[in-house]
């Protein structure tokens, strides 16, 4: 047996809706599974009880790796409980030896106070409304369109998403804080009235949530994406663990599902709130049977948001009064703007409120950066996009070929962050191909996460050649805005420039700017 981790999960996670420590192991073929596990609960047992410590609840988890097994335990104190944890799986040890015991007892005692408990945001702690929103692609828009809305209705709102923490419209921490310590800022200043809260896979595997229960949880979808890693190697474990985010929503509260992804859809039965399915195909089977029984859900029927419940229909509004959807062209803007005012229903705002919320969020690289943001230069079009997976990326060439129109050709920069598996870039080379006139495949230095450079590139130019479709390999470039000029001056007019862009947003619009471009936002 092989000890390949112990975490301290500080909130709910993939095991259990509390803080636990988790403790991985690794089998070989051979070892008594059973045996060994049931020896460790009892070892845990045995120096909870030696400590005058109340006995831990263990249970046993399968993960993906059939040799793999985890024990997770409750835990009240840090140091103790991770003194527990190693004492469990070292079996040289004994409870006897005065060492053991006294490590298992530090920041006991007289020193209890000022233990580490675990940094969660309980019940009796939050005092503001919060809404967790989770998914693979969408979280951060989903976001801000939903703290706009509320802003617009006049509430002082704190948001965490990829790019930072801002309190009342305000950036208080810059950087990815989709984890649990950006929740945790929000949901613990005194002068937020409503939290919402981008909740990432990462935080939730290596952390746990951040906060005990949420009035709104939503699930937007779930894709391929950071597989292999923390032991999630199936989408259908990635699903579970994104659905913590709506399986601690509040009984009185909602859950917002997307009843057009299966796996999301799959939840509906799995969760404590009652819930709002959120789709694009009114005609749906769950969807209309969902309507049938009376439950709430927001549609797209024809060309505007309709709101069900109690059987009874109310449009909040247009597509075409939406800017950000671009009149129904962003198919993945429209799903965004769907669960938003799903999530808005859910927090009680009106139909007028939400309605005013999605008419005056603006699609641009000021109020939603980096998200479908959209330039004129030199009679081309540029699309600067965080698709960052091959779903992504598919939604973002499928805008991209309408903005083209009649004659116009597909530029397209790709690449992506370096900690997905070589499959997934191989995927993006792939679907490049199949979309796109010419192909621009960038490196990504600043996010090589373990890859060479140039080893992303040569894997995109491998799922390029294996694949099928009009495109041209323009070249393979050493990071992403040396691609990005290399496609603005192959580009004739009337040709669209679209960027799977992580890092480069800035340089870009400086450049277009430079040249006497212009950003082209909607206004509905």
């Amino acid at each position: 047996m092989e000890v390949v981790e112990i975490r301290d999960l500080d909130g709910p996670n993939m095991f259990r809706l509390e803080p636990v420590i988790k403790i991985g192991l690794k089998f070989e073929g051979t070892e008594d599974r059973s045996a060994i596990c049931e020896s460790m609960r009892q070892r845990l047992m045995e120096s909870h009880a030696s400590c005058g410590e109340d006995r831990p609840t263990v249970t046993i988890h399968s993960m993906d790796d059939p040799s793999e097994l985890v024990v997770a335990f409750d835990w009240k104190w840090r140091s103790f409980a991770l003194g527990a944890a190693r004492y469990a799986v070292d079996r040289s040890l004994s409870i006897d030896d005065q060492t053991v015991r006294d490590r298992l007892r530090e920041r006991l005692g007289a020193d209890v106070e000022s233990d580490d408990a675990p940094e969660w945001v309980r019940d009796s702690e939050r005092t503001v409304r919060a809404a967790g929103v989770t998914g693979t692609n969408g979280k951060t828009t989903t976001t801000r369109l939903l703290a706009h809305i509320a802003q617009r209705a006049g509430l002082n709102v704190g948001w965490s998403s990829s790019t930072g923490v801002y309190i009342d419209g305000e950036a208080v921490l810059e950087g990815d804080y989709s984890g649990p310590s950006g929740a945790r800022r929000v949901l613990l200043d005194p002068d937020v009235e409503l939290g919402i809260l981008e909740t990432a896979r990462g935080g939730l595997l290596l952390r746990g949530l951040a906060y005990q229960s949420n009035d709104v949880g939503v699930f937007l979808n779930v894709s391929a994406d950071h597989l292999s890693l923390q032991g999630v190697e199936t989408i259908e474990t990635l699903a579970e663990v994104k659905s913590i985010v709506v399986r601690v929503t509040k009984p009185d509260g909602l859950v917002v599902l997307n009843a057009d992804d299966p796996l999301v859809l799959h939840y509906r039965d799995r969760v404590r709130a009652p819930v709002l399915l959120v789709s694009q195909h009114l005609d749906a089977s769950a969807v209309r049977s969902h309507i049938d029984a009376g439950c709430q859900a927001v549609v797209r029927e024809d060309e505007a948001i309709i709101h069900y419940k109690d059987g009874a229909a109310a449009e909040i509004a247009w597509l075409e009064d939406i800017p950000m959807v671009y009149g129904g062209a962003a198919h993945f803007m429209v799903e965004n703007a769907l669960a938003a005012s799903g999530a808005a229903i859910g927090l009680g705002f009106s139909i007028e409120q939400i309605a005013e919320g999605l008419a005056t969020f603006r699609n641009d690289s000021r109020t939603n950066k980096g998200r479908l943001n959209t330039f004129e230069v030199e009679g081309r079009t540029v699309v600067i996009d965080y698709a960052h997976n091959d779903v992504g990326l598919r939604g973002l060439t499928q805008f991209s070929r309408h903005v083209c129109g009649d004659g116009g050709r597909l530029h397209l920069v790709v690449g992506t962050a370096g900690d997905r598996r070589d499959e997934d870039f191989m995927a993006l080379g792939g679907v490049a191909r199949e979309e796109a006139d010419f192909v621009y495949l960038k490196d990504t230095p600043g996010y090589l996460r373990g890859r060479a450079c140039g080893e992303m590139p040569a894997l995109m130019q491998a799922g390029f050649e294996a694949g099928e479709g009009p495109g041209q390999l323009s070249g393979k470039y050493d990071d992403e805005f040396v691609a990005f000029l290399k496609a603005l001056d192959q580009a004739h007019n009337g040709d669209v420039i679209a960027v799977m862009s992580q890092v480069d947003q800035d340089r870009m619009i400086e450049e277009i700017k430079r040249r006497g471009g212009v950003e082209r936002v909607p206004s509905g």
